[in-house]
């Protein structure tokens, strides 16, 4: 595998290009544990991620107790913002502003130097589905509660409600597609949504119809994770 990179024109100095890496996927956690899980076969994803949750939790009591932390990955440190009238003046929140600041440590700047790389054809800029997230079973791209709030992540999202081709839709093979038609809340990076209530269960791909940009062009791009309608009990 090789890191992919595209070629384009430097937006703020017209005679210049640049590159742009085009990750093949956006990795979560949950993508991290399972491939720790399938590299170990010692430790299940579950095991692993409780470990992982007190490891951030150790982090985050050294960091809140005043230390900076230097890992052979990463560098975490502190600092404070804001403007102090003279050396006698404290500490406001109202006008200081703690941050923490992410560095990569030896290892992760050592290991740039060992990755290859790949030149590849520019692409058009299309919707990005991250995750697709139940509200009401508290699931992230694995199922979908009928009648129910379910909320999209991503990038590009908007949609022209008042435009038929741009949409949100349920895909199921050898079924029409069943368009979403109510809309909580329609923003760029989520959508909120109500699933129909009257879907048949299966499972379902979730595809979104949209423009980019100033394109009038119409694009679509479907979620990679399947998604399982269940029938409501009684």
């Amino acid at each position: 595998m090789r890191l992919r990179y595209a070629i384009y024109r430097n937006p703020f100095r017209k005679k210049e290009y640049m590159a742009t890496v085009r990750p093949r996927r956006i990795c979560t956690l949950e993508d991290v544990l399972e491939h720790m899980a399938s590299r170990s076969r010692r430790y299940s994803a579950a095991e692993l991620a409780s470990v992982f949750s007190l490891f951030l939790k150790t982090v985050a009591y050294l960091l809140q107790d005043g230390n900076h932390i230097h890992l052979p990955f990463l560098k975490i440190t502190a600092s404070i913002s804001g403007k102090f009238r003279d050396e006698n003046d404290r500490f406001d929140p109202k006008r200081h502003q703690v941050n923490i600041k992410v560095n990569p440590g030896k290892q992760l700047t050592a290991l740039a130097r060992t990755i290859k790389v790949e030149k590849v054809a520019p692409s058009r800029p299309t919707p990005w589905i991250l995750a697709v997230h139940d509200l009401v079973q508290d699931q992230t791209n694995s199922v979908l509660t009928p009648g129910s709030p379910a909320e999209v992540r991503g990038k590009h999202l908007k949609l022209d409600e008042s435009n038929p081709e741009q949409g949100l839709f349920l895909v199921a093979t050898g079924q029409p597609d069943i368009r979403v038609s109510t809309l909580y809340q329609n923003k760029a990076t989520r959508l909120l949504f109500q699933v129909p209530a009257d879907i048949p269960p299966g499972a379902y791909q979730l595809k979104i119809c949209t423009t980019v940009g100033n394109s009038t062009e119409v694009r679509e791009e479907c979620a990679r994770s399947p998604l399982l309608v269940h029938a409501i009990r009684p």
